[in-house]
């Protein structure tokens, strides 16, 4: 089998110390300069992680277990999301050890300096893999398997950023308004580079938000994946506005524990409608089914981010003793072929708003009286069972999660007017 490169996942993705191996680094040498070695300064937004923070006054750590203390209720919301798991993710892990653990995925996965052993500030020659870094004093081991923190949006500068209206906080705040902007998002969420002919990064989330026209409506990120609510911020303190911290996208959990409560705290961004009739000619019986999926709730392609992901729609036709006498699957979203270099074969992925349309007609066997009914079921993919076997997770990583399973009764022809009036 060859070699899949590495995608880099910039995105949503934290992890135990025990997983993770010394950072490839290296740092300038007078030798270097004198083989006359040029280093490239960063100039990329991902190349470079938010700057170290100090702690605020009134705290003891940057840690989201100390915000947890008083934020109770977005603290539990948080450690069930892909940003709490972000660098103790089973694919990021295996992605990452192929690509010797590149420092540059930390940026996106660890975002905060004060999470990074080494700070790197820039490139031989601009090479990537040549970085120059340095020790990091202000490393935290701790807050490193934290992933996506707190922190890393909420502290700037000594202050807690936020709606900025506690006048009894323990510790300084200030409004952050700019949390609520896309910028904040599509840092990692809208990275698009091809770094060599094997390791590529590929999201572009943001640029298909600005293609919705959803921009112009005044919609963004938040509307959909940080709802609004009204609750305290803190325990006992006063109900006021807010957003919850759970940024539920495609619904697949990271862990086997969070898989059942997050299908059932999921709703799929398409609808899926199926119709069956029965006909009848001299050449014999058919059952004529019409499906159609469309994206009707995300303001970004369906699947979006890592091309890894699909969507699957299954079809099956069952008589009433569920013995099936047709089934087809339709599958959506990218492919690509990973090596010898990495390309896309294919993009069949919807756009915002699309509906697409299938038509089947379906030979019946001589004899096939039974009532009909077609089965159908959609499922949100992570990535295929093979990927996940070569990468060595398979079977400790959950890879799917079934977002629709509806069953339509198949009518006659001369029925097929009253059924549609009835949709």
């Amino acid at each position: 089998m060859l070699r899949r490169p590495s995608l880099l996942i910039l995105a949503a993705a934290v992890a135990a110390g025990a997983w993770l191996r010394p950072q490839s680094s290296t740092s300038e040498t007078a030798s270097d300069q004198a083989k006359g070695t040029t280093v490239t300064p960063l100039t990329r937004s991902w190349e470079r992680a938010v700057p170290a923070q100090d702690t605020p006054d009134g705290l003891e750590t940057l840690r989201a277990a100390e915000c947890g203390e008083c934020h109770s209720a977005i603290y539990e919301e948080w450690k069930t999301t892909a940003h709490a798991l972000a660098l103790e993710d089973l694919q990021f892990q295996a992605e990452w050890r192929k690509d010797d653990n590149l420092w540059l995925c930390l940026n996106c996965h660890t975002p905060l300096e004060n999470q990074l052993e080494r700070i790197v500030t820039g490139l031989k020659n601009g090479d990537f893999r040549s970085p120059v870094a340095h020790p990091n004093d202000r490393f935290d081991a701790t807050l490193r398997d934290e992933g996506i923190t707190c922190a890393a949006c909420h502290v700037r500068d000594g202050t807690i950023l936020g709606p900025g209206l506690a006048e009894d906080a323990p510790h300084p705040v200030a409004s952050g308004a700019g949390l609520l902007s896309q910028q904040m998002c599509e840092g990692c969420h809208n990275v698009q580079e091809q770094l060599s002919e094997t390791l590529i990064c590929t999201f572009a989330t943001g640029d298909e938000w600005r293609a919705s026209g959803l921009a112009e409506e005044g919609k963004g990120c938040i509307d959909c994946h940080m709802p609004a609510v009204m609750r305290p911020l803190v325990e006992g303190g006063d109900v006021r506005p807010g957003h919850e911290h759970t940024w539920m996208g495609a619904g697949v959990a990271k862990l086997p524990q969070l898989v059942e409560p997050l299908r059932m705290a999921h709703v799929p961004g398409y609808d899926v409608e199926v119709r069956a009739r029965r006909t009848s000619s001299d050449t014999g019986e058919k059952v004529l089914i019409d499906a159609s999926i469309m994206n009707a709730r995300a303001g970004h392609e369906l699947p979006t981010g890592d091309p890894e992901r699909f969507i699957t729609l299954d079809l099956v036709l069952l008589d009433d003793s569920d013995v099936s006498h047709w089934s087809h699957t339709e599958r959506i979203g990218e492919l690509w072929e990973w090596a010898p270099e990495a390309k896309q074969i294919s993009d069949n992925s919807l756009k915002p708003g699309e509906r697409r349309e299938f038509h089947y007609a379906v030979s019946l066997s001589h004899g096939v009286d039974d009532l009909l009914f077609v089965e159908i079921i959609a499922r949100n993919h992570r990535m295929t069972e093979e990927n996940a076997r070569a990468m060595g997770i398979y079977g400790r990583y959950p890879l799917a999660v079934e977002t629709i399973h509806q069953y339509v009764s198949v009518v006659e022809a001369r029925e097929e007017r009253k059924v549609h009036e009835q949709w």
